[in-house]
């Protein structure tokens, strides 16, 4: 369908139907990867440079500003977004 919009469109009407109930079957849990994707944290520390690195590698668009304390325990700091760190090398 990708392929061809044109066809999707025309088909839309008739698989409408049959999709949903094929869905309706479906749990979230069926539709999720299986496979949960690496969580990109970085320091508070950490530079625009490193940051960027860090979603690069998780293939994540936001990375969680994440310091631990003295037991190891993490707090949440904030949050960094592509769009911030792109801002910020122009």
């Amino acid at each position: 369908m990708r392929e061809d919009p044109l066809r999707a469109a025309v088909l839309a009407s008739r698989l409408d139907g049959e999709v949903r109930q094929n869905m309706a079957a479906l749990t979230v849990a069926d539709v999720l990867p299986r496979r949960r994707p690496a969580l990109a944290l970085v320091s508070p520390h950490a530079s625009p440079l490193q940051m960027a690195a860090v979603m690069a590698r998780s293939g994540s668009p936001v990375a969680a500003v994440v310091e631990y304390d003295g037991d190891g325990h993490p707090s949440l700091l904030g949050t960094v977004t592509a769009a911030t760190l792109l801002a910020h090398f122009r």
